[in-house]
């Protein structure tokens, strides 16, 4: 398994596939959290496990792109990251097997997904494989070799800020996989603006991930930034454009897409995601203007 990781395109192909799936399991983690809010917390114990569990799915895919892309983690850190891991799953069991007969029920009529709880199930015996084979290689090794891909001159603020924009990004990305699903619930009256924001949300994608693979193609890493910044462009222009003419589209769009925009009517996830893609557009023009200014003095 080692030599198929270290192998560039194989990892990165990984690394792909996993953010993807880690994006919908964060989308799908904090989209219950919004339910439980909706709710009064009533249904917390019910829907935990849930949470927990897709959660889990979000902190493997930072651990594997840590060590894969920046530097490998200590096998203390190794230690507490399991520790912390096979004690959720721990609370995730005894939670669902309290309340495994209502978690039937949902199971009949689909109230958390289509599987649920038989999801929970196999994603927590596929993390506890997870956990045993980080516990093999911290016993194996015996004492982790560090090594560091790119200069790491984050303090902890920063870090912490980067690692929520990153949820956040992962979060709208996995709302636009969902989208697909909630398409069913959108008249044809709005359905440009509906395609309009699930553009919104994969848009940041074309950003974020290459910057997240190591490579020493820069010509591919600017062709992506590029795409990027016109993609998220075009959607901050089609979104302002479509708002003039319907002022309340995304309204009655976010709602099938975003469970907090159900919260008072208030378009709250779309808002936060027009302003994610202005930030990638204002960062591609701030490089943009940084790369001249350098040529120029060069010059």
């Amino acid at each position: 398994m080692d030599k198929l990781i270290k192998n560039k395109i194989i990892k990165n192909t990984i690394l792909l596939l996993f953010f993807f799936f880690s994006c919908a399991c964060c989308y799908f983690s904090i989209d219950m959290i919004f339910n439980i809010v909706g709710g009064a917390f009533l249904p917390l114990l019910e829907y935990l496990p849930f949470v927990i569990t897709y959660a889990l799915v979000v902190a493997y895919f930072f651990l594997f792109y840590k060590n894969n892309f920046v530097k490998k983690s200590k096998n203390l850190g190794l230690c507490i990251f399991v520790i912390i891991t096979i004690a959720s799953k721990i609370l995730v069991i005894s939670i669902l097997s309290m309340h495994f007969q209502s978690a039937l029920e949902n199971f009949k009529y689909h109230t958390a997904n289509l599987l649920y709880p038989f999801d929970i199930i196999a994603i927590s015996i596929i993390e506890f494989f997870v956990d045993f084979y980080i516990i093999y290689k911290v016993i194996s090794r015996r004492g982790n070799t560090s090594y560091i891909i790119y200069k790491d001159s984050l303090n902890i603020p920063i870090k912490f800020i980067c690692g929520f924009i990153m949820v956040l990004a992962m979060f709208y990305i996995g709302a636009f996989f969902n989208g697909f699903y909630a398409i069913k619930n959108i008249t044809y009256t709005y359905g440009f603006g509906y395609a309009i924001l699930m553009l919104m949300f994969i848009a940041p994608a074309f950003t974020i991930f290459p910057l997240l693979i190591s490579t020493k193609k820069k010509s591919f890493s600017s062709k992506a930034q590029l795409f990027g910044f016109t993609l998220s462009l075009f959607t901050i222009v089609s979104f302002v454009t479509y708002k003039i003419i319907y002022p309340s589209f995304e309204v009655e769009v976010g709602k099938p897409l975003l469970t907090i925009d159900f919260f008072g009517s208030m378009a709250i996830g779309t808002t936060i995601t027009l302003i994610i893609n202005l930030l990638i557009a204002i960062r591609f023009i701030v490089l943009l203007i940084k790369n001249k200014h350098q040529r120029c003095l060069l010059n």
